[in-house]
């Protein structure tokens, strides 16, 4: 049976049992495995496959699950690793969902969390009776909604890998998908200041010093500055848009491209790498999936990047000085420029220059093209598609 695009479908087991086209990337569960970090973070704009592949490292180590079918004449099965599928507990939240105002993005928050205690509620009968105060402690505040400052909750990853190792006798392997999105929710909104402390404290208590982590994968668009929300962890390893490491496996190598457009009757034509390339990561040159599904399907080229500008990016801009101006206007006159930044980024921080490069880096409407000097980078704008959605900013 020929296979369908997808389109961004970001859940492994549906895209494969609906049999979507799947570019393999299971190699990165075996470099993920055999990394020396118990923390690892992944940074990378959307559209780029990080929800994908994060139900994909679940979905191949989830105890509760029988996934070989799923995986058979896969890259993973023809390794050692293939003997890990379906050994460890995992812990699968994505904070995707989690935005809006304070009420509703707690209310989001506690559901994703009440879902994952949902799945393992099998469990409970055979903790120990202090256990089972302690998870009737945690659920109790889950389903509180009119307790908006998270404080009830701040341990209640933490507990649950310690519940799963109970049962299990296994470490715990936690996985967070767009662990940044209630942050930047919560500095657009006006209440950082308010949860931010608390938000960072579930992350803090579930990654350092938890004994039954076994390992732990967060996935984001920004680069958090460890004093900022991670002031108390120093055990996290960072790969963003400037480190080789993983880029393979987040967005669509060139060859992975021709291959995919191919399938789908379409070429790579220069005039394709012009609207859709231009991505670097390290020396790898990488396209969007999310981009390139949609030209396959739709086979016309067109703006279909999945970060828009009316999504708040423009206001995150409206700070800027009257150097930041002469630099943009450079840019989208000549298409690259010379900045200073610091890609570890701060959410309750003054919009400052070297913050506004950082986020359009980040959020992928700059790619960089070389660094120069510590912190000083040649940027780029990495294809017409994005030039196109530039244009509408007026600064």
């Amino acid at each position: 049976m020929r296979k369908t695009v997808g389109f961004g479908e970001g859940n492994f087991q549906t895209l494969i049992e609906e049999n979507h086209f799947f570019i393999d990337k299971t190699l990165f569960i075996k470099e993920f495995l055999e990394s020396d970090a118990k923390v690892t973070m992944i940074t990378r704009p959307n559209g780029f496959g990080k929800t994908l592949n994060i139900s994909m490292l679940a979905s191949f180590l989830d105890i509760t699950k029988n996934t070989k079918s799923l995986f058979e004449d896969m890259n993973i099965m023809q390794t050692a690793c293939a003997n890990e599928i379906n050994q460890y507990p995992v812990i699968f939240v994505s904070f995707k969902n989690v935005k809006g105002e304070k009420k509703d993005a707690v209310k989001a928050l506690k559901k994703t969390l009440i879902d994952e205690y949902k799945r393992f509620d099998f469990i409970y009968p055979h903790l120990s009776e202090n256990s089972k105060e302690e998870y009737k402690m945690v659920w109790k505040g889950l389903k509180n909604q009119n307790n908006t400052e998270l404080t009830d909750i701040n341990d209640c990853l933490q507990l649950l890998c310690q519940f799963l190792y109970e049962y299990y006798g296994k470490k715990a392997i936690l996985l967070i998908d767009a662990y940044d999105t209630p942050f930047k929710e919560a500095c657009y909104h006006g209440y950082y200041d308010e949860i931010g402390s608390c938000l960072a404290m579930i992350l803090e208590t579930s990654l350092k010093g938890n004994e039954y982590l076994k390992k732990a994968i967060l996935t984001g668009v920004i680069q958090a500055r460890r004093v900022n929300i991670f002031s108390g962890l120093n055990n996290i390893s960072v790969y963003s848009v400037i480190h080789e490491k993983y880029a393979p496996y987040f967005g669509f190598t060139e060859e992975e491209t021709k291959m995919f457009l191919e399938y789908f009757k379409s070429d790579l034509t220069k005039e394709v790498t012009k609207f859709y390339g231009g991505y670097q990561i390290g020396k790898i040159k990488i396209y969007s999936p999310y981009s390139i599904s949609h030209y396959a399907g739709e086979k016309r080229m067109d703006v279909y990047r999945k970060e828009k500008m009316n999504d708040g990016i423009e206001m995150t801009l409206y700070k800027h000085s009257a150097i930041f101006s002469l630099k943009y206007h450079e840019l989208i006159k000549n298409g690259e420029t010379v900045v200073y930044t610091d890609l570890n980024m701060s959410y309750d921080e003054d919009r400052k220059d070297s913050t506004l490069w950082a986020f359009m880096i980040h959020y992928g409407y700059l790619t960089i093209k070389e660094m120069m000097d510590r912190g000083i980078y040649k940027v780029v704008i990495p294809n017409e598609e994005v030039r196109q959605d530039l244009k509408n900013i007026i600064i």
